[in-house]
């Protein structure tokens, strides 16, 4: 079943975050990603230097929602890669992977398809950050897209969802 029509099913509500209460959400991008204008729930970055720009420009979405119940994190992944696969035609599953997260609390997922376009073929890495606390669940998820041949830092890209606070060098207190 898709995610969203698990939701629908259910009448389950959901809630676009900037922040999960009590957690950081993490983004690492390499330096020269910028950040792009983006809507309530999602943060959004560009890689400007990537030499195929003309072609298509390598980008980073982090989406954050609540759900308003507890489903279990693995079905919540299952889920999600279900809709990711069914929302653009022709889209293929290229592998997937699902661990305890080592960082902070609940699951990691990572979703790799391969998805048609007017371009060619786009890669695209979803990694997913499932938990539940307090009779709620939490969703982060960063979706990297890139041409196949695109020479962007894969493995400098990541999201994680700690318990610690981030403090500002400046003194400042947490941010």
């Amino acid at each position: 079943m898709q995610f969203d029509e698990y939701l629908a099913a259910h009448g389950v509500r959901v809630a676009p975050l900037e922040d999960f209460p009590g957690y950081l959400v993490e983004v690492g991008l390499p330096e020269d990603w910028k950040p792009v204008e983006a809507a309530p729930g999602v943060r959004a970055w560009a890689w400007m230097a990537d030499p195929q720009l003309e072609v298509f420009c390598a980008n980073a979405v982090l989406t954050m929602h609540r759900l308003s119940v507890t489903i279990d994190p693995t079905e919540v992944f299952a889920m999600l890669c279900e809709q990711q696969l069914h929302m653009l035609a022709g889209s293929v599953e290229h592998s997937r992977s699902l661990t305890d997260a080592v960082d902070g609390p609940g699951i990691l997922g990572v979703l790799e398809t391969r998805i048609p376009s007017e371009r060619g073929t786009l890669d695209s890495t979803s990694i997913t950050r499932v938990l539940t606390k307090g009779g709620q669940t939490f969703i982060a998820q960063l979706t990297l897209t890139a041409l196949p041949d695109s020479r962007v830092d894969r493995l400098g890209i990541w999201v994680t969802v700690t318990t610690a606070e981030r403090v500002d060098p400046g003194g400042g207190g947490p941010r």
